[in-house]
């Protein structure tokens, strides 16, 4: 699941297409992680940590999630590896764990959920096929960018059929190269949405509140998003197996009240989006700025006869 960088299709799409609004784009691509949170709460999809960093082997949950994939023959033989085998000695920092997110990290699920979708904007909003389109892309943009960072199926509901992982997430030093990579992911696609707009008016008024939300939005997506998987995701981990009783608070595995804690930390990137909102209501296209726009509900756009 990278983070912000998930936003680069939402920003992209939005550059080109005036009526779409770039934060239900950006919120369907975050869709998958929403539902990774739900899902883990719903005992759908489980992980279990096994973190080289921070432990010789892995805690008596992570053992027993291993143990059901093995008799529910979904562990992958070759491709999944137990504590020691092939010398095997646990993941890396950012992504430290046994997995099953077949379901919310699935690129057949994700077309399938943005389905409704359209046929809503379709019916409230009567939609062009580009903006219907994506709405398609940013949904299924999150599994098929997931499959870089750590990994993702093209099918769902079977963690061993489909997936494909290239494990960027697994080389710990990488780490920091990944930040900045993720965030000229969002930062470039944002500024390339940015000129495609224009204050909706030219007084200074305007002028200091789309500074002030510009500085937020990204105020959050740094300090918040961002950093709570990058930073504060290892942190907490480190704190739990260093000063935590064991194995009563086991982070991270396969137990309910830490998969709740993530589910809050997920679903609290959307915060971000509120800033990002503030932007777009300030913002009309270039294109029609000489004709005059008005900003309407769901970022469609109708132009005002002069």
């Amino acid at each position: 699941m990278a983070i912000v960088g998930h936003w680069i299709a939402s920003f992209f799409a939005a550059a080109f297409l005036p009526e779409a609004s770039v934060v239900l784009l950006c919120k369907l691509t975050m869709l998958s992680d929403a539902l990774f949170g739900l899902f883990g709460l719903l005992g759908i999809e489980r992980f279990g940590i096994y973190a080289h960093w921070l432990m010789s082997t892995p805690p008596p949950g992570t053992v027993k999630l291993v143990e059901d994939w093995k008799r529910e023959g979904v562990w992958l033989q070759g491709e999944d590896f137990m504590p020691g085998e092939q010398g095997f000695g646990g993941f890396g920092a950012l992504f430290a764990a046994y997995v099953d997110i077949s379901w919310s990290h699935s690129v057949q699920l994700m077309a399938i959920v943005s389905i409704p979708i359209v046929a809503f904007m379709w019916a409230m909003y009567r939609i062009r096929a580009k903006y219907a389109l994506a709405i398609f892309f940013a949904c299924i943009s999150h599994p098929l960018l997931d499959m870089v960072f750590h990994d993702a199926n093209f099918l769902m509901g079977n963690r061993a059929r489909t997936r494909v992982s290239y494990n960027l997430w697994q080389i710990t030093w990488l780490g920091p190269i990944l930040f900045a990579v993720e965030v000229l992911m969002a930062y470039l696609p944002y500024k390339m949405w940015l000129r495609s707009k224009v204050p909706i008016t030219s007084d200074e008024n305007t002028a200091r509140e789309l500074e002030k939300w510009k500085g937020i939005f990204w105020k959050i997506s740094l300090t918040h998003n961002m950093a709570s998987w990058y930073i504060a995701s290892p942190v907490m981990q480190w704190a739990f197996y260093r000063f935590a009783p064991q194995p009563e608070f086991a982070f991270g595995a396969d137990n309910l009240w830490s998969n709740a804690i993530i589910a809050a930390t997920v679903w609290s990137w959307t915060l971000a989006l509120y800033p990002l909102r503030r932007i777009e209501v300030l913002l009309v296209p270039a294109a029609g700025a000489a004709q005059g726009v008005k900003d309407v509900e769901a970022g469609a756009y109708v132009k005002i006869a002069a």
